[in-house]
């Protein structure tokens, strides 16, 4: 019998590693992260928000901190430019897990379990 039903909370989706970042749009994004904060294996990727100017980002970073950071819309990801964006935001894991409503706390959770997993 299968399922139709999928996991929603299945973190495999939003994530890529330093290793493998699997196209051009996460080689970019790995750029300008570590422009922001250097280091860091496992990335998922919890926002790419595009609006009218810029694109908003969220990242965790190894299932410990999360970064968020706008970039502008003619952003060309296989080259970071002029360097970090200058709102980048870096939080520790657990006062964004602190403030998440429930449903997004349980991906938050499964992307934390799945970043210690890959780490291990």
């Amino acid at each position: 019998m299968t399922t139709r039903f999928q996991d929603r909370y299945d973190p495999s989706g939003i994530r890529f590693t330093r290793l493998d970042p699997g196209n051009d749009r996460n080689q970019g994004l790995l750029k300008v992260l570590d422009s922001v904060l250097p280091g860091g294996s496992v990335f998922h990727v919890f926002a790419d928000t595009p609006d009218q100017y810029e694109d908003l980002i969220v990242v965790l970073i190894d299932g410990a901190t999360m970064v968020r950071f706008d970039l502008p819309r003619d952003f060309s990801y296989p080259d970071i430019g002029a360097g970090p964006p200058s709102n980048a935001e870096i939080e520790p894991f657990a006062v964004v897990r602190e403030r998440a409503g429930q449903e997004q706390r349980k991906l938050l959770d499964r992307a934390a379990l799945d970043a210690r997993q890959l780490l291990a």
